[in-house]
């Protein structure tokens, strides 16, 4: 019999000061100033050791280790002031407890529906809401702080945490009361299908050791295990992000070079001949760059990944989403504007080298006319 059960959604906030935070007891002091002053806002908790540091989040800096949690009260007026566009999202009542964990590669956010909701899918309606409602209030706020919103959030994965206390006959006391299962399905489904539009539905059934299990104590086993997952899923993520941004600018650069090079006459001549070159070098290296990232991401990420199912909390829920980003790859770009440089600047140097010979030639043979004039 399953009978307790909790519905939330994932995602990633980062809670970041306008003025860079000095120490981690600055970082805290502030935001709890600035999240207690909102008046939906109840039970705050912030926690972060001292002595721990801080790690940048996009243009956020957060401490490595510590623990943002909070009640919010979004009445239903509200969230549809938030959802302008009637997106059709689920149910998910009024009531969300927000638990953001800070781990070694940032934060990992779950937004829970503390009313009696059953719906799987209220979890990505409850991460938007409560995300919509934040973002509005710190913006409004006399406080320095805001919050930075790293996608995909909502996380694409609707999840359920289901207490079952029918006797189990496979649990022994020395083992974990979860049972984590996945289905072989990840991410937005095809809309032809229009299964699951929500995105996969993930339940994590709990069975009790023993009959003074607490939910409670199970569902913070169930986020620790997730929060090391998701973390590490939205690093890469920003490092998927950082290198889309690179060869985008890249391949940018390359077409403007590529209209310097096509403009004719005189004009175009000294463009060439001054202009195209320092942009053309800085090009190639800044593709070389590029390159080394695309490389050292993947190395990162791939020993990142390994420590991590290696451990205790290696559950793999999120396997194929980390293993995805990781294979993000830009390098076609990368390579095409790289090549990009290359030719237009050989092309430059051969044109460079003609003209130099054109004018010795006109020069050699002016020359020539003028001494056999002086010589009669």
């Amino acid at each position: 019999m399953q009978d307790v059960q909790r519905v939330f959604g994932a995602g990633c906030f980062a809670f970041a000061l306008n003025e860079p935070p000095i120490t981690v007891a600055d970082w805290k002091k502030k935001l709890t100033a600035a999240l207690g002053d909102i008046a939906a806002v109840g039970e705050l908790t912030v926690e972060s050791s001292l002595e721990v540091g801080l790690v940048g989040v996009r243009d956020a800096l957060v401490p490595t280790i510590g623990r943002v949690e909070f009640t919010l009260a979004i009445p239903k007026r509200i969230q549809d002031e938030l959802n302008p566009l009637s997106l059709p999202f689920p149910d998910a009542g009024e009531r969300f407890r927000i638990i953001t964990l800070l781990e070694f590669h940032g934060p990992a956010t779950f937004v829970f529906c503390e009313d009696s909701i059953e719906d799987a899918r209220a979890g990505t309606s409850a991460v938007f809401y409560v995300r919509e409602f934040l973002q509005r209030e710190l913006a409004r706020s006399s406080h320095s702080a805001r919050l930075v919103s790293i996608g995909p959030s909502p996380f694409h994965a609707d999840l359920k945490v289901v207490w079952d206390s029918s006797p189990s006959q496979d649990i022994t006391s020395s083992e974990p009361p979860l049972d984590p299962e996945k289905p072989p399905v990840r991410g937005y489904i095809d809309p032809r299908t229009n299964k699951r539009p929500w995105g996969t539905e993930i339940e994590i059934v709990c069975r009790p050791r023993v009959a003074t299990d607490p939910f409670e104590m199970v569902t913070e086993i169930v986020l620790t295990a997730l929060a090391k997952e998701l973390s590490l899923f939205y690093q890469l993520v920003r490092d998927t992000d950082e290198r889309r941004e690179l060869a985008n600018e890249l391949a940018e650069r390359a077409g403007d070079l590529v209209g310097l090079h096509r403009t004719e006459g005189l004009k175009g001549a000294l463009t060439r001949l001054f202009k195209t070159a320092p942009a053309a070098r800085d090009l190639m290296l800044d593709a070389i760059t590029a390159e080394t990232m695309q490389r050292e991401h993947e190395m990162q990420g791939r020993e990142a990944i390994n420590d991590l199912y290696s451990s205790i909390y290696g559950w793999k829920l999120f396997a194929n989403d980390l293993d995805s980003q990781l294979k993000e790859d830009f390098s076609p770009l990368v390579d095409a504007a790289r090549k990009t440089g290359e030719l237009l600047e050989g092309s430059r140097k051969k044109e460079y080298e003609i003209m130099i010979l054109s004018a010795s030639t006109l020069l050699g043979a002016a020359a020539g006319a003028i001494a056999a004039l002086i010589a009669g």
